[in-house]
């Protein structure tokens, strides 16, 4: 299969199914490249069962819920200050109010374009994320929260399936920066991924 990634930033590239991406390659306009010494990584169960937790219709994230299932405490509200940061609302979980403010600050502009999705063409996964939800997912991947407040902000707004969340929230916990360079334009992005694999690139909308 052949990749068109003219006008595009790659994420990163592995041939496995691992939910951390394990290097981060730029494309030849942003030529650079390193390899993070502690890759993230949030078990497959756990993803899932903050999945299950969170209600994509109404977007409320039941901490208790996710607890229940065996997620730690500190991952729970982690993921639920990601959450709320990202639009969603949340009830069961401490949501670290400090750092909702910063985030939110930080995610706020005064008008967004593009529109927020995710389809699957049975090759290739598409998240379209908003100038807003970008700058807000963008917030969230520098505000401290990790891969699960990173994983929180892809489910937030598109309701996108665990594996793929999980899978999309290592490589972008890893490669935040490259995911601004394709917002840059201010219209929204769209981050492309061949599953299973961490194979992940983005451009702007």
């Amino acid at each position: 299969m052949r990749l068109e990634l003219h006008h595009t930033t790659i994420l990163a590239s592995a041939a496995t199914v691992a939910i951390a991406a394990s290097a981060v390659v730029a494309s030849p306009a942003t030529a650079s490249a390193r390899t993070p010494a502690e890759p993230p990584r949030l078990a497959e169960r756990t993803v899932q069962a903050l999945y299950d937790a969170t209600d994509p219709r109404t977007h409320v994230f039941d901490g208790g819920a996710a607890r229940a299932s065996g997620v730690e405490a500190g991952l729970v509200d982690d993921y639920a200050t990601g959450f709320a940061a990202t639009g969603g609302s949340v009830r069961g979980a401490t949501v670290d109010s400090a750092r909702l403010s910063s985030l939110r600050a930080a995610g706020d502009v005064r008008a967004c374009s593009g529109r927020t999705r995710s389809d699957y063409t049975g090759a290739q996964l598409n998240v379209y994320l908003s100038s807003c939800n970008t700058n807000r997912l963008l917030a969230v991947i520098g505000g401290g929260t990790g891969v699960v407040g990173t994983i929180a902000g892809i489910l937030a707004p598109t309701g996108l399936g665990a594996a793929a969340a999980g899978a999309l929230a290592g490589v972008l916990a890893v490669a935040g920066a490259f995911l601004g360079v394709c917002a840059a334009k201010g219209r929204g992005t769209v981050i492309h991924n061949i599953p299973p694999s961490t194979i992940t690139w983005c451009n702007s909308q």
